[in-house]
């Protein structure tokens, strides 16, 4: 897990080594909010980054902490204070938010279809207007959610 570091200081002459020391960042004390923003934003990136070149994610279930390969997962479906995930082997329940659980996936292969799901789209076998057939199960896509999936599915 990296970590990210930001410089609080008082100082201008530290604001160079920041970038000598893989520091995200460095803010004056004098500093207002957009500086704060600015470096959020760098670090939201930094960890979007970081998580996307990873190829599974760690869940947390009754037993433990279980790793799950990205590419074993079917779709992920939301039920109340739990989510299910649906691999190419088992069903994981995890108590956990859709929410979550889709910030910690790379958005280039997994994409939001209706408020209580995600879908892995290498997964996709058929799509109609409103619904995905993925493996044996069909997902339905909300009606929110058309157009971006559309547009998500079209430019693959």
């Amino acid at each position: 897990m990296k970590v990210t570091i930001t410089i609080t200081t008082t100082d201008e002459q530290f604001g160079w080594e920041t970038s000598e020391h893989d520091v995200s960042g460095y803010l004056l004390e004098s500093g207002g909010l957009e500086e704060i923003a600015g470096i959020l934003s760098k670090v939201k990136i930094l960890e979007n980054t970081a998580n996307k070149d990873l190829n599974y994610i760690f869940v947390n279930n009754n037993s433990g902490s279980e790793k799950l390969n990205l590419n074993d997962i079917l779709y992920i479906m939301a039920n109340g204070d739990y989510v299910q995930i649906r691999t190419s082997r088992k069903k994981v329940v995890v108590h956990s938010s859709l929410k979550r659980m889709q910030k910690k996936l790379p958005a280039t292969t997994f994409l939001k279809v209706h408020r209580s799901y995600i879908v892995n789209i290498n997964k996709i076998v058929h799509v109609k207007t409103d619904s995905i057939q993925i493996a044996e199960d069909i997902i339905p896509i909300g009606r929110t959610h058309k157009e971006i999936v559309r547009n998500k599915l079209n430019r693959r």
